[in-house]
């Protein structure tokens, strides 16, 4: 009954704001800005990988260079020695022997497009020759294997983000799913506790207050002895229903327990409007159902609480409305506002 759902709605057992699925959706992270991130992630790896590349050639280059200017001096100071001319003889047995390929002397000053140069020592002329660069010659024979493994490698991971992005959009999708159906009734598929809870906290947490109706079918147990259980879950289904026919497009209908429902309306509202869908709900519900080859009838009582008038907490609220029910249980159907006298219905 009535009092079991005040238990669950004490202070500290609603779930707050920080619980609601919206809240969830934006703390978790979304399917497009993990793809963004993993594509940024790529092209971070990809940059990576070609200035460590680079970098390397450039080393190498250099070392080789290095290298070959070392031999270069020490062909000079071999071939030098004891007044050797520098000519064209001796330029062939260096690029020969001291492997500098075409090696030749210059007059010193002159420009050289490309290459390297040494001056020789006690003449005019410099040793000229043009250096192997051997980063830049393994880089252009391993490039185009490089390009086709860099190529599928590349090709794999996006590969594997991309199904990564399409199974967590997959998870979102079932998350919110659960989301839905956790805060669904199973058997009339109206929203149930956690659903109201969620709203109700919502209303108040935003400032805008919230009226509730909350009512027990008078009757019902009826139902259920006479024709079985089977019989009274499609008379729920159909009470359901006819609520949900009464009920605005920003009312929350849901089903709190057994055969107590809630009509929540966190939109701006007047008693007279409340009181005009209470007087809707009990001729709804007070018109014959027809189960099992026969008709019956059930009444509705309804407690009716608004907020802030009768309530400044969700608590006090479902607390005021409860106790407006069990003042309408007493005189057998109807409704009653909290705090009031007994109105018709």
């Amino acid at each position: 009954m009535a009092q079991h759902y005040l238990a669950m709605s004490r202070p500290g057992r609603v779930p707050g704001p920080g619980l609601t699925g919206a809240t969830r959706r934006r703390t978790d992270p979304e399917p497009a800005r993990l793809l963004i991130l993993s594509f940024a992630a790529l092209c971070f790896v990809a940059a990576t990988v070609v200035g460590a590349a680079l970098y390397a050639v450039q080393t190498i280059d250099h070392s080789a260079v290095s290298h070959e200017m070392e031999r270069a001096r020490v062909a000079l100071s071999v071939l030098t020695t004891g007044g050797a001319t520098p000519g064209a003889e001796m330029a062939a047995r260096i690029a020969h022997d001291y492997l500098l390929e075409d090696a030749r002397f210059v007059p010193a000053g002159s420009e050289i497009e490309s290459g390297a140069a040494i001056p020789v020592p006690g003449t005019g002329f410099e040793l000229a020759w043009s250096p192997r660069l051997l980063g830049s010659e393994v880089f252009m024979v391993l490039a185009p294997l490089r390009l086709i493994v860099s190529a599928i490698f590349l090709g794999g991971v996006a590969y594997l983000v991309y199904r990564m992005y399409g199974i967590t959009r997959l998870l979102d999708e079932r998350r919110r799913q659960a989301q839905t159906l956790a805060a669904q009734d199973s058997l009339t598929g109206l929203g149930n506790r956690l659903a109201f809870d969620q709203r109700l906290e919502a209303a108040f947490a935003s400032g805008r207050g919230a009226a509730l109706l909350y009512l027990d079918l008078d009757g019902f147990k009826q139902v259920n002895d006479t024709l079985g259980h089977s019989a009274g879950d499609q008379l729920l289904q159909i009470v359901a229903t006819r609520l949900g026919r009464l009920a605005g497009e920003t009312d929350l209908v849901v089903r709190i327990g057994g055969d107590e429902f809630g009509i929540l309306r966190t939109s701006p509202c007047s008693r007279e409007g409340l009181a005009e869908l209470a007087a809707d709900v009990g001729l709804a519900l007070g018109a014959p159902f027809e189960l099992g080859g026969k008709v019956f009838g059930v009444k509705a009582s309804i407690g009716i609480a608004l907020a802030p008038d009768d309530a400044e907490t969700s608590a006090e609220l479902v607390r005021a409305a409860d106790e407006a029910l069990y003042r309408a249980k007493a005189t057998r159907g109807g409704f009653t506002f909290a705090q009031t006298a007994r109105l018709n219905g």
